[in-house]
């Protein structure tokens, strides 16, 4: 198979690449500093994959609670087949900020409602920094990581805003349909406590609703037992965890 060899965070890995006549590339040496960590207060994992760059996907871990997240960023490279005959394809590399920004922009859900002050929490920091180091941090423009962290939340307070009332509209406009409400409103109104305020949530827990395979009834799949037969829905995850039949009290 037509391989390049690309350097990736973890491992190098051999990425298929047609055009290359069977040759094997190393990518070129990076310079060191060029580094880019993503913060995130997002509640929801951000995967993006870009498939023509080595390496092309990135995992921003999803943030839990109140807490935030990281992915350190590195540079990547891109290749161009040369049109001279067997000369080795060049190499273009990304830097990290650069590519740092590519992720957010092209990662973000509902970019329709994204503005400069409602977006999900995520922005991006120059240089290399961990849980510890991050929280010493300072920008150019004298603001503190608390203080881009609060103004992370307010971007995402207002994003969540801008996704519960587009779904009121979605809403409206489907006459009721439960399958036109995005997943991000669901979980806005659950992180504001709206649930009771909304009834395209009751629709939408309905809509995702599964049939027993024992009565047919439609359950929750996140439970482990039918609430009708009592049956266990997954039996391998019941026996793990000691249940081989719900009970009814």
């Amino acid at each position: 198979m037509d391989t390049i060899t690309a350097s990736g965070y973890k491992a190098d890995t051999e990425v298929p690449l047609g055009s290359l006549n069977r040759r094997v590339l190393t990518q070129l040496p990076r310079n060191p500093l060029d580094k880019t960590t993503i913060v995130s207060i997002y509640p929801r994992e951000i995967v993006d994959t870009k498939p023509t760059l080595f390496p092309g996907r990135f995992v921003i871990p999803a943030a839990i609670g109140d807490d935030f997240s990281l992915l350190l960023i590195e540079g990547a490279s891109y290749f161009i087949p040369s049109m001279i005959g067997n000369q080795p394809p060049t190499e273009v590399q990304v830097n990290s900020m650069s590519l740092a920004e590519s992720i957010l922009h092209d990662s973000i859900p509902a970019m329709n409602l994204v503005t400069s002050v409602a977006r999900p929490g995520v922005f991006s920091i120059p240089g290399e920094y961990n849980r510890i180091s991050i929280l010493k941090y300072v920008h150019a423009d004298g603001r503190s990581f608390k203080e881009l962290l609060q103004t992370a939340r307010e971007w995402q307070q207002n994003y969540w805003t801008a996704v519960i009332s587009e779904a009121d509209y979605f809403w409206s406009k489907s006459n009721c349909n439960p399958k036109t409400i995005p997943e991000d409103a669901k979980l806005a109104v659950k992180i504001l406590g709206l649930e009771k305020s909304k009834p395209w949530m009751e629709n939408a827990v309905a809509s995702e609703l599964i049939k027993c395979k024992a009565c047919g009834e439609m359950i929750n799949p996140q439970f482990r037992g039918c609430k009708h037969c009592h049956a266990m829905l997954d039996p391998e995850k019941g026996k793990a965890a000691g249940i081989v039949f719900a009970i009814s009290k």
